[in-house]
């Protein structure tokens, strides 16, 4: 069955229709055939695309909807309005298009949060085919939210038209086995026949079943994945604030003239620590709405050296580490994933050294992989690679065992001290990345593995920051805009520290009032995108109607997908992820006073 990809947009704002179609519209043809050539050349897949109608009122939506099901052409979901005076708002156009498809997929789309959602659930009453989604809304959870909910809409199809396909069977089997053992009385060679006729109905019927339960699985999974991406997105903004606080009080107590170097090594290290728990939040995401991680040029060197670091402090003292790290060329890589594998397998191998003193090495070197070693390890080819060897003099892995250790769920250790998921997650990790993972073991003697990651020679981010080497303001007025008490003033501190006057405000309504107040005031205005009342984004485009040129910085806790095309339509020179850096806060700053810095419209974080 061909998945159904008819979308109605029901919504009395004609941008929002415009918006939709350029996320969920087909292409032109120039770009559809860019896609074609991507695809053929980069093993990519090609986009899905959607059939879009739209209708500016309830009662328009209710018609469009009846007349598709006339046309035997039905819509498999709406994204609907919640306000869309004169007429029906979201809840009853809701309740009208489901008198007449009681099917239909329904996403309820809102910039307000006057009507809770309880108090919708209580009105509807349909949690299996009702979702919310809150305005400004990203491209990508749109997409999202319309693939899994299209896909969830034709698998609920197919299972009815396999049920009724199966009661239909069971009709016409019954009845002919009726007929035939009524015809068979007496004969004893048509009555084998028909035992036997009897016999494959139920095979068939069995069949049937087991095929109507994987398509319920299909369905259920659909539904799981849809929770999953809602949840991660809803923990991802309160933990980023969370960090946001940790990160900058960290980086001002860095800056206080008595802290001691010992001291300074540990709040380097809780900045560390909050870098990578970022990254983790990045990776839930990424997992939820099925993305790959995002990875950028790195120095494995750095990356190794971080992880021993952490790592030894929890290693038991009979364990000695040896390390010999080369310097090489930068690697195409996550390094909180390569951060994951180093630390799974030294967790491994001081396991494997429990019982007594033991050594641990990690090494890295690059080297030049030729067309006889690459024949010999089917995930590499001829090029440079950085290698990583992780070594131990542990009690060694058996052949059968060895064999199997790539195995999700297998493990050999004593239940509860291992789920067996984690030689899976670094296969899979080293795989992503498109290097490769070797294993030597003998027993008695110990084990090593061997890493290789593609050099990419790329030039990297990643150094440690250096405050006193950021650009400095010379006076601007800057008004600085959250709801949260801690960020506001870690912001405010950073930018004054930089050389900039500050102004806070802890409301968009307050933002707005002191623009109107004194609308030359402001050189810039850094404002976060989720706040009660009034988004960013709508602080925005209000206060791009009293000052059309005040150049605005948005932050956020969660909108990883924001485009720069999106970031640079609603008026903003910025957009900064949380948690943000002193680096990240100064260098964007200095770059909206000083473009010929860099590129506006950035993606940082």
């Amino acid at each position: 069955m061909n998945p159904n990809r008819r979308i109605l947009i029901v919504d009395d704002n004609e941008a929002i229709h415009s918006d939709f179609r350029k996320i969920l519209g087909a292409p032109d043809a120039a770009d559809a055939a860019l896609d074609a050539a991507e695809a053929r050349l980069f093993g990519a897949p090609q986009r899905v695309w959607f059939e879009i109608d739209s209708a500016s009122q309830g009662d328009e939506g209710l018609k469009m909807v009846e007349r598709s099901l006339a046309e035997g052409r039905p819509y498999s979901m709406a994204f609907v309005d919640f306000r869309m005076p004169p007429g029906w708002d979201g809840i009853e156009t809701t309740k009208q298009l489901w008198q007449v498809c009681p099917d239909l997929q329904i996403v309820i789309c809102t910039a307000y949060a006057d009507c809770p959602w309880e108090t919708v659930l209580e009105e509807l009453n349909a949690l299996d085919r009702l979702l919310i989604l809150k305005k400004p809304f990203d491209a990508i959870e749109v997409v999202q939210l319309a693939r899994a909910l299209t896909e969830k809409w034709s698998l609920r199809e197919e299972s009815k038209n396999r049920l009724g396909t199966l009661e239909q069977l069971v009709k016409d089997r019954t009845r002919e086995v009726e007929e035939s053992r009524t015809s068979a009385l007496g004969m004893r060679d048509e009555a084998i026949q028909n035992r036997e006729k009897s016999e494959r109905t139920l095979e068939e019927l069995r069949h049937e079943m087991l095929e109507r339960k994987k398509v319920e699985a299909q369905l259920l999974h659909a539904q799981k994945m849809e929770a999953i991406g809602q949840l991660a997105g809803g923990i991802a903004h309160d933990f980023n604030n969370i960090l946001a606080s940790i990160m900058g009080n960290t980086e001002l107590a860095k800056m206080d003239a008595r802290v001691s170097p010992n001291t300074a090594d540990y709040l380097d290290s809780i900045l560390k620590a909050t870098g990578r728990a970022a990254d983790l939040v990045r990776r839930i995401l990424a997992f939820s709405r099925r993305q790959d991680a995002e990875r950028k040029p790195v120095y494995l060197q750095l990356v190794l050296e971080e992880a021993v670091k952490l790592m030894r402090p929890t290693m038991p003292a009979t364990i000695e580490f040896k390390l010999n790290l080369k310097p090489t060329r930068t690697v195409l890589a996550d390094s909180s994933q390569i951060h994951q594998v180093i630390m799974n397998l030294c967790t491994n191998a001081a396991h494997a050294m429990r019982n007594g003193a033991g050594v641990l090495n990690i090494e890295l070197a690059e080297i030049e992989v030729d067309a006889v070693f690459a024949q010999s390890h089917a995930d590499l080819r001829p090029g440079s690679y950085a290698r990583v060897v992780v070594s131990d003099n542990g009690c060694g892995i058996e052949k059968a065992i060895l064999e199997r250790i790539f195995e999700p769920f297998f493990t050999t250790k004593a239940p509860g001290e291992g789920s067996g998921l984690g030689l899976s997650v670094v296969h899979g990790i080293i795989k992503r990345h498109e290097g490769a993972i070797t294993v030597q073991s003998q027993p008695g003697v110990g084990t090593t593995f061997h890493l290789y990651f593609l050099i990419c020679g790329a030039e990297s981010n990643d150094t440690l920051s250096d405050v006193d080497s950021l650009p400095c303001g010379r006076g601007q007025n800057i008004l600085f805009v959250d709801d949260e008490q801690p960020l506001i003033t870690v912001g405010k501190t950073i930018l004054q520290h930089l050389g900039y006057q500050v102004t806070t405000a802890s409301s968009s309504a307050g933002a707005l009032a002191a623009v109107r107040d004194q609308p030359e005031k402001f050189d810039l205005v850094v404002t976060d995108l989720t706040m009660p009342g009034m988004t960013g984004i709508e602080l925005a485009q209000l206060l791009l109607t009293i000052r059309p040129q005040l150049p605005i910085i948005l932050t956020t806790g969660y909108s990883a997908d924001l485009t720069s095309e999106v970031v640079r339509q609603n008026g903003f020179r910025e957009l900064l992820l949380k948690p943000i850096t002193m680096r990240t806060l100064g260098t964007a700053v200095h770059r909206v006073f000083a473009p010929s810095i860099g590129s506006p419209n950035s993606l940082a974080g």
